[in-house]
């Protein structure tokens, strides 16, 4: 059965849970860095962008977007990022895993050291990057959509007639001779002389 101490037991576990992730990819974040520049082997960091073995994404997607411009940014790899970036850094598309491939000599040694610098701060890591590095767009709410389907679904799902979908409207703040003077200012544009259906 669940009651108010389950559900706080739960969120609890959630967030230390959380937490514990964000500890864990802090710390990885800084070992595979050193990791990949020392040894030229860059399949770990690619296991963590990519699926793990269930064929499930190993990283949220919001921890897989910063994770791969960490790593973009870091690591002197040819990869996929121009195939990978549009869901990374637009949301859109499809989630493709970053993949990073042959080392770019050219660069090599010249991010060697910029990595060697970040390293020396202990407390340098992935979220100290991306503090200082990703600004995190916030997405425009569309509230007319979100009205529309909450109209709509009450309707189709909450059994509610266009009665008490009203009710609603008024209920909260709207008066009812504004809406029925919008209603007739723009009838034409919404269609208002249909029959009622109570």
């Amino acid at each position: 059965m669940t009651t108010y101490n389950t559900l706080v037991t739960s969120i609890t576990e959630l967030q230390a849970a959380e937490t514990v992730t964000k500890k864990l990819l802090g710390s990885l974040s800084r070992s595979l860095l050193k990791f990949v520049i020392e040894t030229g082997d860059v399949r770990p960091v690619n296991m963590l962008l990519g699926n793990g073995e269930n064929g499930k994404p190993v990283l949220t997607p919001m921890n897989f977007k910063v994770a791969s411009k960490y790593f973009h940014a870091f690591l002197p790899f040819v990869s996929n990022w121009n195939e990978a970036s549009e869901y990374i850094d637009k949301s859109t598309g499809k989630r493709i895993a970053l993949k990073f491939g042959s080392k770019n000599k050219k660069k090599f040694e010249q991010q060697s050291v910029v990595v060697a610098e970040w390293l020396e701060v202990r407390t340098n890591n992935i979220w100290v990057w991306a503090d200082d590095n990703i600004q995190l767009e916030k997405k425009p709410v569309d509230w007319r959509k979100m009205l529309t389907n909450a109209c709509t679904n009450a309707q189709e799902k909450g059994d509610l007639n266009i009665k008490d979908v009203l009710e609603c409207v008024c209920a909260s703040g709207i008066e009812l001779t504004d809406l029925l003077l919008t209603i007739e200012v723009n009838k034409d544009v919404i269609g208002a002389e249909v029959e009622p259906n109570f």
